[in-house]
């Protein structure tokens, strides 16, 4: 055999060996299957055939059981019923032919009864304090007496808890609205005692409601004095607490257990005005005080209910629309509001965006505590210098003649401006440092005749006029005051475009009213300013300025010291005017402002 063929043959040979052994590999495979399968079969039928058997025996079982159990019960109540029906023939037909042996019997029976009820139970009255039951009394003089005890205890224990720093005190209103709302509560018992106490001569009513019922109770429950004192005791204390009241302006808002939690909310309320860059400090307009004292349970508000009465009042209308000629200090006035009170509900707001058909909140809350912030600042300023008039007896009266001219000075001024919710509402000059002393400015006048000072109204229709003036402090308050007293608003600031003041008006004419200077100052400018009119500026330092246009007659001059409240000139109608009135206006560096922001009218 050639090589090819040997090959051949050997392959061939190994793939029937791998063929064979395949094979027999699978047959094993499936004879051990059929044995797995054959054994699980049998054991699955053996166990239901056991399973079976015992289901058959059982369910006979209690079947056997059940019948027998219902049966001896059957014969059980058959055997009772028969003896108490022959019980019930027997008793009554021995009462009625023994009636003579019975009677005597039943006595003694009920006597015994009731000699035994009588060393063990008692009728007693029942006393419940606002639905609670506090014990048993045998009549209401022996209650009486222990809240009289009680009373008396809760008084000396609030007094002697009182102190210096915390004053446990209740307002008289606090007092009365007490009364009142127990005089007006429709559902009052017939029976409620009311408990009053008195506490450094200041009465303090607590109202309890207490019923009284008819009780069969063991004499063991009745109480001694001790233990129905002690019971009393706590149930009353529940309704006095020694709480704390949060008190404004010495009325009194309301109450809470803890004293932190009012001052959290206190302190919430001032938050929002620390830091701002407006004041280093936050404090209260109106006097707050938290007193210890004693409080109803039902008047005590949790912080959320504290919350709620600074942020909400639903007693009055939400919203307000604005009508035409409307400013945010007439609709504060309106509703009986402060100017800053209604700027604290409409942050957002400016007296220029007053328009008709605008919604403005209105809503107070129930509680509302104004914040005032204290800013000090640094700041330098010049310093008027002072006119000195010169008599001199080689002049007429009625020239003047300059013989030394003014120069101004500087100082350094320390001042507390005060923000009262974020608006700037005035300024305290602490302390003052001249760098720079101011040079007198010396005004020879003629005194050949009277001493009286004269000022031309310019082009007035009323002519000239003439008024004797005298300097005045030109000392700054920090405030502004009505330029034309019992003037009436005529045009608001803003009214028109390039408006930048306030148009003052009186009823009974304004045509020469007097005008005066709203706060002490320097007069700045004195004369005729185009569409102003006659025009006096005065300067009151610290960047303010204040004008006053369309007048008749103009009695200072430039470099004149005025007070607050010194008449400077008489209303006109001069200039761009439509008629007699006071065209007023307030700039701080040279911007304007709404005047009425600072003074009322």
């Amino acid at each position: 055999m050639s090589n090819t063929q040997l090959r051949k043959e050997n392959k061939l040979n190994r793939i029937a060996s791998t063929n064979r052994f395949v094979y027999t590999l699978i047959m094993f495979i499936k004879i051990v299957a059929v044995l797995i399968y054959g054994v699980g079969y049998h054991i699955e039928r053996l166990a239901l055939r056991v399973y079976r058997l015992i289901k058959k025996l059982l369910t006979a079982g209690i079947f056997r059981t059940v019948c027998n159990i219902g049966e001896w019960v059957l014969r059980a109540f058959r055997a009772i019923w028969r003896g108490f029906l022959r019980a019930v023939t027997w008793i009554a037909g021995s009462f009625v032919g023994n009636f003579s042996w019975w009677a005597p019997a039943i006595g003694a029976v009920c006597i015994i009864s009731v000699m035994v009820f009588s060393n063990f139970f008692s009728v007693a009255l029942q006393v419940t304090i606002n639905g609670s039951v506090v014990g048993y009394v045998k009549d209401e003089n022996e209650y009486h007496a222990i809240l009289s005890k009680v009373e008396s205890q809760i008084q000396s224990q609030l007094n002697a808890g009182t102190t210096s720093e915390e004053e446990e005190t209740v307002s008289d209103a606090a007092e009365a609205e007490k009364e009142e709302d127990l005089a007006e509560d429709p559902i009052v018992e017939a029976n409620a005692e009311t408990t009053a106490l008195n506490l450094d001569s200041e009465a303090y009513a607590l109202t309890t409601t207490t019923k009284y019922s008819l009780s069969l109770v063991r004499k063991s429950e009745l109480q001694d004095e001790d233990n129905l004192y002690t019971d009393v005791y706590f149930a009353v204390s529940e309704l006095v607490g020694t709480n704390y009241g949060l008190y404004v302006d010495g009325t009194l808002k309301a109450a809470a257990e803890n004293k932190d939690t009012i001052q959290k909310v206190l302190d919430d309320i001032k938050k929002p005005y620390e830091n701002t860059g407006h004041g280093d400090r936050a404090e209260f307009v109106e006097d707050v005080q938290i007193k210890k004292g004693m409080f109803a349970a039902d008047d005590l508000k949790t912080e959320e209910e504290l919350h709620a009465m600074f942020e909400t009042n639903s007693d009055k209308p939400a919203y307000y629309t604005c009508q035409e000629g409307d400013y945010l200090s007439t609709i504060a006035k309106k509703f009986g509001m402060t100017h800053e009170q209604l700027k604290a509900l409409n942050p957002d707001v400016k007296e220029t965006e007053i328009y008709e058909g605008r919604r403005i909140n209105i809503a107070a809350p129930d509680i509302y505590l104004r914040v005032k912030t204290i800013e000090t600042v640094t700041y330098t300023e010049s310093v008027p210098f002072s006119v000195k008039r010169v008599a001199d007896s080689s002049m007429y009266t009625g020239t003047t003649k300059i013989k030394t001219e003014g120069v101004k000075g500087s100082q350094i001024v320390t001042a507390e401006i005060t923000y009262i919710d974020g608006v700037r509402s005035g300024k305290r000059v602490v302390n003052t440092e001249v760098t720079k002393k101011p040079v007198d400015k010396v005004i020879l006048v003629g005194s050949k005749k009277k001493r009286t000072y004269s000022y031309s109204s310019g082009s007035s229709s009323s002519g000239s006029s003439s008024y004797n003036f005298t300097q005045g402090s030109g000392v700054p308050s920090g405030s502004f005051r009505n330029p034309l007293p019992g003037c009436y608003l005529s045009c608001g600031f803003m009214g028109y475009r390039g408006h930048s003041g306030v148009d003052l008006c009186l009823r009974g004419g304004t045509l020469g009213a007097a005008v005066y200077a709203a706060d002490g100052g320097t007069v700045e400018f004195s004369g005729w300013a185009g569409g102003y009119g006659n025009l006096i500026r005065i300067n009151h330092g610290n960047g303010y300025s204040t004008y006053y246009g369309h007048l008749s007659s103009r009695f200072v001059s430039v470099g004149d010291r005025v007070s607050s409240g010194q008449q400077i000139g008489r209303a006109g109608s001069t200039g761009n005017s439509t008629g007699p009135h006071l065209h007023f206006e307030v700039r701080y560096n040279g911007t304007a402002y709404n005047p009425l922001n600072y003074i009322s009218v």
